[in-house]
Parts: structure tokens; sequence; C-alpha cells
């Protein structure tokens, strides 16, 4: 909780941002390792 205490409002607003991508990423599927070049898909998605 302190991290956040500490947080400008804009870099609340990154994190929220990157919580909300997270979470529609898990929804889909998949994870994405890193910088983004490497993208973990879940057993149910690959045919």
């Amino acid at each position: 909780m302190e991290e956040f205490e500490s947080m400008t409002k804009e870099e609340l607003i990154m994190e929220l941002m990157k919580a909300r991508i997270a979470e529609a990423r898990l929804k889909k599927g998949y994870e994405v390792k890193g910088d983004g070049s490497v993208i973990l898909y879940g057993k149910e998605n690959t045919k």
C-alpha cells in the first residue's frame, strides 16, 4: 500500500492500465513475458 501512496497520479494511472491489460490477457488465455516478444498461450487455446 505504501508503494501506491508514494506514486504520482500519472504513475497510478499507468499501473491501473497495466493491471487491466493483464486481466484482459488472462481472460483470453495468454501471458506476455519480458519485453513482450514472448507470448505464452494456455493449453485450451492451442490447436
